[in-house]
């Protein structure tokens, strides 16, 4: 079993510690890890601070991933409505990251110059991780967050990107979504967009197989080539050492199994658990 966990967070200030991730990936045989950045800043602070904080991060980022012989890789994290959000793309790709994250806490994801900030990313080629659904944190920021608002990605061509935790409430609409994008491919107005389904919980354990259930049940035309694992673990279980590890191949033997349960095959469970984010993100072996 080939193990990529595409939702993996670096936590807010974390001590870079390759060593000990690598050595836990290596004893549990854990492919790859897509390490998304800290946090952004979204409350009103000063531009300053926001700069300073952001070259924090990014930094921290790279001293987790440079080195790993590109088995730790670095997702830069955006505040799409910084003033300098395109140079921070610029500078992510300068410094080898491998894709975007984007949670929208004060803003849809269309508004603004959002939209610019996608394709700047979706021109370099990169991939760009959103969460979509409910997002426990501090603000009322739910119906940002609806999967439906991402019909915006319409406009911006050659995007690839995927809906973080499928939408958790709102998994029906997400799968909507997705099927909408499945379809574009034969519309004139067709240019480029590609949309993956991230199944990362979100989802409690008691809706999961229901979940999956939906999804096999469904099954659009190539949706099990657009399906990618993910814990949303963060670097904090390695804290306790290289063992850490065997959290994520628990999560991924307990999502093999409903996944068969719900009729996949595992094939495709295979390439759920692996060769999809390789596709999603543009890497290969």
């Amino acid at each position: 079993m080939r193990i990529f966990d595409t939702h993996f967070h670096v936590l807010n200030f974390d001590k870079p510690d390759q060593k000990t991730a690598l050595l836990g990936m290596d004893k549990y045989h854990v492919d790859k890890l897509a390490l998304l950045a800290e946090e952004p800043i979204y409350t009103l602070k000063s531009y300053r601070d926001i700069r300073e904080h952001n070259k924090g991060r990014m930094d921290r980022l790279f001293q987790w991933c440079d080195g790993s012989d590109g088995r730790l890789l670095p997702i830069w994290w955006v505040n799409t409505t910084d003033p300098d959000a395109m140079q921070q793309v610029d500078e992510a790709l300068d410094r080898g990251a491998v894709g975007f994250k984007v949670i929208n806490e004060t803003t849809m994801p269309g508004d603004g110059h959002a939209l610019q900030v996608y394709q700047r990313m979706a021109d370099a080629g990169k991939s760009i991780l959103f969460h979509t659904g409910i997002c426990w944190d501090w603000a009322d920021m739910g119906n940002f967050n609806r999967p439906c608002n991402w019909e915006c990605m319409m406009n911006v061509e050659n995007a690839r990107f995927a809906a973080g935790h499928v939408s958790w409430p709102w998994t029906d609409e997400c799968l909507a979504v997705y099927g909408k994008f499945n379809s574009l491919q034969w519309h004139p107005m067709y240019r480029g967009q590609e949309m993956y389904l991230d199944l990362t919980p979100g989802t409690p354990d008691c809706y999961r197989q229901k979940l999956l259930n939906t999804y096999y049940d469904v099954c659009y035309d190539g949706m099990n080539e657009h399906l990618l694992f993910g814990t949303d673990f963060g670097t904090e279980i390695f804290h306790d050492g290289p063992d850490a590890a065997k959290r994520i191949v628990d999560r991924a033997r307990q999502d093999t199994e409903l996944l068969l349960k719900a009729g996949f095959t595992q094939e495709t469970v295979d390439k759920i658990l692996y060769q999809n984010a390789m596709d999603f993100w543009g890497l290969k072996d």
